[in-house]
């Protein structure tokens, strides 16, 4: 795995500390806003305050607005008045005598803190601490000017200087784009009604990245193109027993491993077509769509993968609540691509596939269990001819705060192909670094397990991976995934996301990957 200390220090670590910053005051002002207070402790005793604080924060305010305009401000603009080596002169100079002058004041606050008997009996610990945490990082500061006078050219300021800058841009990430979301509903008339929705992808940061569609093959993929398109527009029928709907829609099946919408993508997958839903038996409900057009997440335009597949996709999804949690689902997944000029088998026909499984749900003494098998072969006018098949067992359940879920899933090769799920949710399985998009030929096993819990209103997750090849000795890699959702309130939501895929060796087939997403969601 390339996350080496510097890609810690100054990849990571800012948006970290950016992300901790932003969100633990607004938790504290969204959840205790009238605990805000100044805990002040020259009530105890005046003598000597005065003077520590005006020194103290004098050099502080003049150290932090000198650290953000010094850094932040390009060359191009403040070379109109001083050059690149005046400026670091200044700096030095500057930053000097006000560091000199906050940390006399904060060495008479910490005297002050630690010799005064009454300031010291009000005080707390996390005072002080916070004190001594403020001097060692003055004392780093200034200890820098040594440094920096043997450099006077300002190469290593213009350094330091980009880095920042790139960090506001958010250049260290591959990709910065928004999504914008607008939709309508009509109410329902005689058991009808429609339902539009538009989406928007737009880059609002640096565009260092593939997005399949934009050209830049040199940079690793992001599959999320700009473009604006209608991403649902759809009749709707509901009767007592059954619904259907016509049109552009989105469409889930169970847990998505087959068939999904790919929500995590800023271009959602949709489709084309019908779908029927019938409760015909109390416990038993049919699900039927038949899809004559697939958008996917690489649209609105064709790119290096088609924005949308034609053909006639039939699914089906029989659900059979046996007892009181235990679920049974029989399904059929016919997946038919038609072949584009403009684009080889692989990306179009090849994925052509029937598959037909059953899978139960259920909980036991607590333990919450998932079963599946399902076999798969070449379909419409693939060029493959092959038979494969799919398994999963997984088990989980909760200790105390904490839940824990452990999983084995089999996606097995036939003559040389591996059992594919082209139309799923891909992003949910095989960890989140996206290395099995595509089963490999030699298939894939993967063995994981996940743990899961709560710290106040943040929801925390951790989940291994190891995979192996399910038709050969080969080990592919490891994958460590991490994850920090926080629903700030009904309409807001953040989160922190980390993969971090380290392939086994050179024969692998796979090379070391490391991703990391912050998504802000505002719901309006």
């Amino acid at each position: 795995m390339n996350l080496d200390m510097n890609t810690v220090l100054f990849a990571l670590y800012p948006y970290i500390a950016i992300a901790v910053c932003v969100v633990g005051c607004w938790i504290r002002f969204d959840r205790e806003q009238y605990t805000w207070r100044a805990g002040s402790s020259q009530l105890m005793r005046t003598r000597g305050m005065v003077i520590a604080s005006n020194c103290f924060h004098i050099g502080i305010l003049f150290i932090l607005f000198g650290h953000f305009f010094g850094l932040l401000t390009p060359a191009s603009l403040y070379h109109h008045v001083i050059t690149t080596e005046q400026k670091q002169l200044l700096a030095i100079v500057s930053g000097g005598a006000f560091g000199l002058l906050c940390l006399v004041g904060l060495l008479m606050l910490l005297h002050r803190r630690i010799i005064d008997p009454r300031v010291r009996a009000t005080g707390t610990n996390g005072d002080l601490a916070i004190l001594v945490l403020l001097c060692i990082q003055l004392l780093l500061g200034l200890a820098t000017i040594f440094a920096s006078v043997q450099h006077m050219d300002g190469s290593v300021m213009l350094l330091l200087a980009g880095w920042a800058q790139s960090v506001v841009t958010l250049q260290p990430a591959q990709a910065a784009a928004l999504r914008s979301r607008l939709w309508a509903e009509s109410a329902s008339l005689y058991g009808f009604n429609v339902f539009g929705e538009f989406d928007n992808v737009s880059v609002v940061g640096a565009d260092d990245y593939n997005s399949t569609e934009n050209g830049k093959t040199r940079y690793p993929v992001v599959a999320d193109p700009k473009g604006t398109e209608v991403n649902q527009v759809y009749l709707k029928y509901t009767m007592d027993s059954a619904n259907g709907i016509y049109g552009r829609q989105r469409i889930n099946y169970s847990n998505q491993r087959f068939v999904g919408g790919v929500a995590w993508r800023q271009n959602e997958q949709t489709f084309d077509g019908f779908r029927g839903n019938w409760q015909m038996l109390d416990n038993v409900n049919v699900d039927y769509s038949y899809a004559y057009r697939v958008h996917r997440v690489f649209g609105p335009d064709d790119g290096a993968n088609p924005a949308e597949w034609s053909g006639d996709n039939n699914f089906v999804y029989v659900d059979w609540k046996v007892a009181e949690g235990h679920q049974i689902g029989a399904f059929a997944y016919i997946v038919d691509v038609d072949s584009r000029n403009s684009y080889p088998a692989g990306k179009t026909v090849n994925n052509s596939s029937e598959s037909a499984g059953l899978e139960y749900i259920g909980n036991v003494m607590g333990l919450r269990l998932r079963a599946a098998y399902a076999r798969q072969s070449d379909a419409g006018d693939s060029e493959l001819d092959y038979d494969a098949n799919y398994y999963l067992a997984e088990v989980g359940g909760d200790l105390g705060p904490v839940s824990l879920t452990g999983g084995y899933e089999v996606l097995a090769a036939g003559d040389g192909v591996g059992f594919a799920t082209p139309l799923a949710t891909l992003h949910k399985f095989q960890g989140w670094a996206d290395k099995f998009l595509s089963t490999p030929a030699d298939g894939v096993e993967d063995m994981y397990l996940k743990v899961s819990g709560k710290v106040g209103p943040v929801n925390l997750e951790a989940v291994y991976h190891d995979f192996q090849a399910e038709d050969s000795s080969r080990d592919y890699g490891t994958e460590v995934d991490l994850a920090a959702t926080w629903p700030v309130n009904k309409l807001f939501t953040t989160q922190l996301k980390y993969a971090g895929f380290s392939a086994d060796n050179d024969n692998s087939g796979f090379t070391d990957t490391d991703k990391l997403w912050i998504t802000l969601q505002l719901k309006i």
